[in-house]
């Protein structure tokens, strides 16, 4: 099996051509950028991404964990993870044997995928945390489309997240905005899968104490979603760990209180342009000083 992208020209010409709208392009990309970055965290020889005739496909071992075939998604989860009835009709069941816990996917068009995609991620991380170990729970080390891996497919779509969109309304925003999908990756690590307790189920409690504990505001900068945008981002805010979760080897149970911060997505983005991580404390000191920050 060769892949058909070879270049960044490539890969652009390709994902253009199978999603002509740049909204549903940025969505696409910014999805397989944040799973195959949380795949590379948690089995950095065990995952790839691989060029379709007429799409892409990430997989983490054996396993699809997300699969762009001409304007239709795939997009694995653990569970349907939402009481929604229109999301849950966009949710079906599936059948992975090395996927002990039971797992269901999202099947449809990329514009359906926007509508669901949110109420889904933490659902799919624990998916890809499940396809990156074995059955006993061991990481693992190989998979046999590292051969095919097209890293081309992911240089675009980080380019494509730094690009203003024609279509967007949000202008000279639309950079910061574009950084999330990036933030989220390292979000998902932090707020949910780090958390390997004897349930999935209690990631969110852990999740949920942080913010209950340290409250709402980044930490950092101290900026507040809901008092910037009012109810509609009442209670949101990322989870970040203080420890990357490369550095451990092993399951663990997370003191959310002292292991988890909050912290805006500008925030967020800043703190993982490097590994391993900027502190808090770094990210203030940017804050205060930022001509004199590298």
């Amino acid at each position: 099996m060769k892949t058909s992208i070879k270049s960044l020209e490539d890969a652009r010409s390709t994902i253009e051509t199978l999603i002509p709208q740049m909204e549903e392009r940025a969505l696409v990309m910014g999805q397989l950028l944040r799973s195959a970055e949380l795949a590379n965290e948690l089995a950095p020889n065990a995952w790839g991404v691989t060029s379709l005739k007429n799409g892409f496909r990430l997989n983490v071992g054996q396993v699809e964990v997300l699969v762009l075939c001409d304007d239709q998604l795939l997009f694995n989860t653990i569970k349907a993870s939402s009481d929604k009835t229109e999301d849950a009709a966009m949710v079906g069941s599936r059948r992975y044997s090395s996927i002990q816990l039971p797992h269901h996917a999202f099947r449809g068009a990329v514009a359906d995928f926007a509508k669901v995609q949110t109420n889904l991620q933490a659902a799919h991380s624990d998916f890809i945390l499940e396809a990156s170990r074995t059955n006993s729970g061991i990481p693992r080390t190989g998979s046999p489309f590292r051969r095919f891996h097209c890293a081309a497919l992911l240089d675009y779509a980080r380019e494509l997240q730094r690009e203003p969109s024609p279509e967007s309304n949000f202008d000279g925003v639309w950079l910061s905005q574009g950084e999330m999908p990036q933030a989220d990756t390292l979000y998902i690590e932090g707020g949910r899968v780090s958390v390997q307790v004897d349930k999935y189920e209690r990631n969110t409690q852990a999740r949920d104490a942080c913010k209950a504990c340290h409250g709402l505001k980044c930490v950092a900068c101290e900026f507040d979603f809901e008092r910037v945008y009012g109810r509609v981002a009442e209670g949101y805010i990322h989870v970040h760990h203080l420890k990357p979760l490369s550095e451990v080897r092993e399951s663990h149970k997370v003191d959310p209180i002292h292991d988890m911060v909050p912290v805006c997505a500008n925030c967020h983005a800043v703190i993982h342009l490097k590994n391993p991580p900027y502190t808090i404390e770094e990210v203030r000191n940017m804050l205060k000083r930022p001509d004199q920050c590298e």
